[in-house]
């Protein structure tokens, strides 16, 4: 379900590998923009340093997963370059099976981050990705040099986006009422969650008449059943949070990051080309 056609996007990255390969990137798998807000305020900080803080945790993973590399201490980023050095392959493949860039960075919302920080080749435990690396406990505001987002995300209404990653954890009611508990904080706002409990108790219901039960696949099935699933009530329940915040009618991606973001450049990955201001092509649209 993460996975995204990224060909569209392959040539631009190759156009322009010196830019990509000049940088960490920090992507927030899950597009959850409260993450973006509080990484603009505190910069990017590790599990630990974020309970340390009481700082609002939107973790998508277990420290017990599998996927959880990072642990407490570490910030897990993409090293483009690193793919130039790896043992077997000596350029980008471009596999969203081995390359957390392909996986991550060209499908969502990433940081862009200065090499000149100190980072390590294993965080808690080796990756499974041949270009993921780890910083230690916190990445500051000023290594933080831009936002990169790809085209096919940034015009999107937010209902029309899913917010959940496609590890089961994260659908689970546990943490989606955990989920909950935290919008209800950022956002001051009482969320009626009865509907999307209801939705995940349905999906649920459907990976369970399976002999192998998985909720990703199950809530395909019941988009397929219903014509709507789970994903889609909590993303219609975050669009009616972020325009009842903005006053911003129909919220699309990038007009909640340039309502959220004061200094950072932002740069789209095109199909053709790397929009390098991408509010100067929003201003242009607009006129």
């Amino acid at each position: 379900m993460k996975k995204y056609d990224i060909g569209q996007y392959i040539d631009t990255v190759k156009d322009n590998d010196d830019f990509f390969r000049n940088y960490y990137f920090h992507s927030i798998i899950d597009l959850n923009l409260v993450k973006l807000d509080y990484i603009l305020k505190y910069g990017i900080l590790s599990r630990k340093e974020i309970e340390e803080l009481k700082l609002l945790s939107f973790y998508v993973h277990s420290i017990r997963s599998y996927d959880c590399k990072n642990g407490m201490d570490y910030i897990s980023l993409v090293d483009y370059d690193k793919l130039y050095r790896t043992t077997y392959e000596k350029e980008p493949t471009f596999s969203q099976f081995f390359e957390a860039f392909s996986l991550h960075t060209l499908i969502s919302l990433s940081l862009m981050i200065d090499r000149d920080i100190k980072v390590s080749e294993v965080g808690i435990s080796e990756s499974c990705f041949d270009d993921e690396v780890f910083a230690f406990k916190r990445i500051d505001s000023k290594n933080i040099k831009g936002i990169i987002l790809p085209e096919h995300l940034a015009d999107k209404q937010l209902k029309d986006i899913s917010f959940l990653p496609g590890d089961d954890y994260s659908y689970t009611p546990k943490d989606l009422n955990h989920l909950l508990d935290c919008l209800e904080i950022y956002f001051d706002k009482k969320i009626d969650r009865e509907e999307l409990l209801i939705s995940v108790e349905q999906a649920w219901n459907i990976a369970y008449e399976s002999e192998r039960p998985s909720i990703t696949v199950a809530v395909k099935e019941q988009r397929k059943r219903y014509g709507r699933d789970m994903r889609d009530v909590l993303s219609f329940l975050i669009h009616e949070l972020w325009e009842d915040k903005t006053g911003i009618n129909n919220p699309t991606y990038i007009k909640i990051i340039e309502y959220l973001n004061k200094d950072l450049p932002v740069y789209e990955i095109g199909s053709k080309k790397l929009i390098i201001d991408y509010y100067t092509k929003l201003k242009k649209r607009e006129l």
